[in-house]
């Protein structure tokens, strides 16, 4: 077999794995901000009322962007407000980046298919990259900056289309969420520095800046417009503390390794462990791995500043400033390691890892192989937890805790029943960890829940206590319980 067949068909493999994250979607999580999210978005088609700010309150007083209720509005607009339609949607715009980001890195390091099939399964086999590209959440943050990376990766000299395209995604990014204003400095200090050292024409740079400033204005100005009229209400830094910097300076090779996933599992992770069997071995490495990731991702940055090819200084250089300047916002923010914060910054492993094995294939041919080996054999054990995550979900039903819960296609299942009883006045009593939301949205979609009063009230849960009102007359009171001693399975069990 020749080496070019060889690499089309690691590419093959590569983009299989990724497309994995459209299999079983009625597993995907459903929890709490996604169904608040979808809300939101269709009162805008109902009302015509487009949002310039999020209607959820922020962690640190001050509320987000609007530009994920845009998606979905549009999104509900055409293809209705099923979550499922949401999740397809959001899954198709995370996952496009991110193969755009793969196949252009590889690209700028002089790498042909083998290079881009090795980055596209880092990518694909990070766990965390595989809940959220299924989530109906707000990604935009995370496929916005992938997006930009690759086009910076590509554009030899950018000139005003890149800058265009470029200054629009950054915009929708900050229009999104905060988090990502370490990167928006990053690229802007990263590319002042590549001007100022340049002897070339400088044209091409001054129409990228002019109509990337543009762009980025006309797509912010009302998130902008909303923020000058409102009071900032947000909390203050905190000393910067050199244990918890380290820490947050592993969070981008956290995301993109088994460790810490944890997380998602609440009280199910010894259980998930034990389910494992002796595939939990990988977890006990996790820490390990992760270490091993940003020595590599530090060490390819490092060799991509030190290379005569522009592309790869610009890389290199982004994601040291990235790096240098994520970590120490986050950390004086007096914020919990939420790994969704990394959602500016994942995307600096991607590039320290091509910057390594373009550095190892430039001394040592054979050492490339074998570090390209390695990525693929992590890729291979990484992809089979996800596997294996998935099977548990599918046979407990879900978890019990707010990371992950049941997941949307028994959700929809148990609403669908719900809806189908002939009493025109049901009170659905939540007596599980699963949030009410989900199911108010489910009451508000679903045909067989038109023409019926549905509510949905909290008691009996350790999580949420509360009260529930009467049926009334003709009514009838039905509890939702778990159907299983472990596990998101749900049952309904009506009141005599």
């Amino acid at each position: 077999m020749t080496s070019r067949r060889a690499g089309l068909l690691l590419l093959l493999l590569a983009a299989a794995l990724m497309a994995g994250r459209f299999a079983r979607l009625d597993l995907a999580a459903f929890i709490n901000d996604e169904p608040r999210f979808l809300e939101a978005a269709r009162d805008q088609v109902r009302t015509g009322q487009w949002l310039s700010a999020s209607p959820i309150p922020g962690t640190l007083g001050v509320r987000y962007g609007p530009t994920v209720f845009w998606l979905y509005g549009l999104v509900g607009l055409v293809f209705g407000d099923h979550p499922r339609v949401a999740i397809v949607a959001m899954c198709a715009a995370v996952s496009l980046a991110q193969v755009a980001l793969a196949l252009a890195v590889a690209r700028a390091f002089g790498g042909g298919a083998p290079m881009q099939a090795t980055l596209l399964a880092l990518v694909a086999s990070s766990p965390y990259q595989f809940f959220w590209s299924r989530l109906a959440w707000d990604q935009t943050v995370d496929a916005c900056s992938a997006a930009v990376v690759a086009i910076l990766a590509l554009a030899v000299r950018p000139g005003w289309p890149a800058g265009l395209a470029a200054g629009a995604l950054l915009g929708l990014a900050v229009s999104s969420h905060l988090m990502v204003l370490p990167f928006v400095g990053a690229v802007i200090l990263a590319l002042a520095w590549e001007v100022w050292s340049t002897r070339e024409r400088r044209g091409p740079w001054l129409a990228f800046a002019a109509t990337a400033g543009v762009a980025a204005l006309l797509v912010t100005s009302p998130y902008l417009r909303f923020l000058a009229g409102s009071p900032l209400a947000a909390r203050g830094a905190v000393p910067l503390d050199v244990r918890t910097l380290g820490a947050y300076a592993l969070e981008p090779a956290r995301v993109a390794t088994v460790w810490g996933i944890e997380y998602f599992f609440d009280d199910d992770w010894r259980e998930f462990q034990r389910w494992l069997g002796g595939y939990a071995m990988l977890l006990r490495g996790g820490s390990a791995l992760a270490l091993l990731v940003a020595g590599a991702t530090l060490l390819g940055l490092v060799a991509a500043l030190r290379s005569p090819e522009p592309r790869r200084r610009r890389l290199g250089r982004l994601g040291l400033i990235t790096w240098a300047l994520a970590a120490p916002v986050l950390a004086t923010r007096a914020l919990a390691r939420h790994p969704h914060y990394q959602f500016g910054t994942w995307w600096l492993v991607v590039v320290g890892v091509a910057g390594a094995l373009f550095w190892l294939r430039e001394r040592w041919p054979a050492a490339w192989r074998a570090g390209a080996g390695a990525v693929w054999l992590v890729a291979a054990l990484q992809c089979g937890f996800i596997g294996a995550w998935l099977g548990y979900v599918d046979e407990r039903a879900g978890t019990r805790g707010i990371h992950y819960s049941t997941p949307v296609g028994h959700q929809e299942a148990v609403m669908q029943t719900l809806c189908g009883r002939p009493e025109p006045r049901i009170v659905l009593q939540n007596e599980t960890e699963l949030f009410r939301r989900p199911l108010v949205y489910w009451s508000e979609i679903l045909p067989g829940c038109r023409g019926k009063e549905v509510i949905i009230c909290d008691a009996g849960s350790r999580v949420r206590p509360g009260s529930c009102p009467d049926p009334g007359p003709g009514g009838r009171r039905v509890r939702l319980v778990y159907a299983r001693k472990s596990g998101g399975a749900l049952r309904l069990e009506p009141e005599d």
